[in-house]
């Protein structure tokens, strides 16, 4: 089988084949390899290249689930194939920007500012919250468009990730 991972920005043609013995991989044009595998548990994988033990650790990018990240000899690798990346970069630019489903701020925080009310219409991608991080202010924008219906942060108050500031009930596009 032919496989093209995405390893960094470098793209590396790969094809397999399976035998009693493990695997035979080319790597790019010429550099064929004999690999057998051994799982030693559900993240970590021992390979036998060209009689070389090699250990290497797997576990899933905590960001992106389609891709997963190798470590060998202390070296980290996100590895993913070339073709879902394509595929995922076309889907995300035909989306437009990427907002999130609910207004949290990204890091632990400290609320400069409230932009709305309870019962506002808000349109997506509208400022509805400011934050200051590390000297930095943020302005958090409406996932969607909608009614307010609740705040739960006011100017002062320290919030972190995954705490919901405002409350929009999603609805039609603020029509003024």
């Amino acid at each position: 089988m032919d496989y093209t991972l995405l390893v960094g920005d470098e793209k590396i043609p790969v094809r397999v084949d399976v035998r009693e013995s493990g695997l035979s991989m080319e790597f790019r044009q010429g550099e064929a390899r004999d690999i057998s595998t051994s799982l030693i548990n559900g993240n970590r994988v021992t390979f036998t290249m060209d009689g070389r033990n090699v250990t290497a650790y797997l576990a899933p990018d905590q960001g992106d689930r389609d891709v997963t990240i190798v470590m060998v000899r202390g070296r980290r690798y996100r590895i993913m194939d070339a073709g879902l990346a394509e595929l995922k970069a076309a889907r995300k630019k035909a989306a437009g920007p990427d907002l999130p489903d609910s207004v949290t701020p990204p890091m632990p925080s400290v609320v400069v500012r409230v932009l709305v009310g309870e019962n506002d219409r808000v349109t997506k991608g509208q400022g509805v919250i400011v934050v200051s991080a590390m000297k930095t202010e943020t302005t958090l924008a409406a996932p969607f468009s909608g009614l307010v219906t609740g705040i739960h942060a006011a100017e002062g108050d320290s919030v972190r990730p995954g705490q919901v500031l405002v409350d929009i009930e999603p609805g039609p596009e603020n029509e003024e």
